[in-house]
């Protein structure tokens, strides 16, 4: 497993960390905690991502980008972190379509008597999120994938490139930009 793993890429500690980070946040601070445990509501997996520190990968497509050219959560740019991550941070790391599959076959299911559908997508595959916690700190897509909308709602979601850090000792340090 180790070697499927490495020859994808999907756990690469340098690869994680040749992205820049950057965290968004609507409040005036001056520091980021990473001291917080975010806990994990589990039961509402299904319907929603994983609660961490949420970072965007910069870049064209990116959470700054999407506000400004969507006019919306202009208020959540007020602060603005470089986030950078430790050498050896365990992060699932979802940069192409071949990644993408991996993750789906690993870490998906279909759920039974769960058939909602919006306009672009069908909420009956979940996400494995609990033993993606267990497995890694943190999961980035540094790559928007739009192929891949319509497999339920926990993608369709991800407007942007970004990730999502649970275990906030993947954080080496945070620099303050804005």
């Amino acid at each position: 497993m180790i070697n499927i793993l490495k020859k994808l890429r999907i756990f690469n500690p340098s690869l994680s960390n040749s992205y820049e980070l950057i965290h968004y946040t609507n409040v005036n601070v001056d520091y980021i905690d990473l001291s917080r445990i975010f806990e994990q509501e589990t039961e509402n997996f299904i319907y929603h991502n994983p609660k961490g520190l949420w970072v965007s990968v910069a870049g064209i497509h990116d959470w700054q980008h999407y506000c400004l050219k969507n006019n919306i959560h202009l208020e959540k740019l007020k602060s603005e972190f470089q986030i950078k991550l430790k050498p050896r941070a365990k992060i699932l790391n979802i940069h192409n379509s071949r990644t993408f599959h991996y993750f789906l076959n690993k870490y998906t299911y279909y759920s039974e008597g769960i058939a909602l559908k919006g306009d672009n997508y069908t909420l009956n595959l979940s996400i494995k999120w609990e033993q993606i916690i267990r497995d890694y700190q943190g999961l980035i897509i540094p790559k928007l994938l739009p192929k891949y909308n319509n497999l339920g709602a926990w993608y369709y979601i991800w407007h942007c490139t970004c990730g999502c850090i649970w275990d906030l000792q993947a954080v080496e340090k945070t620099i303050k930009l804005k």
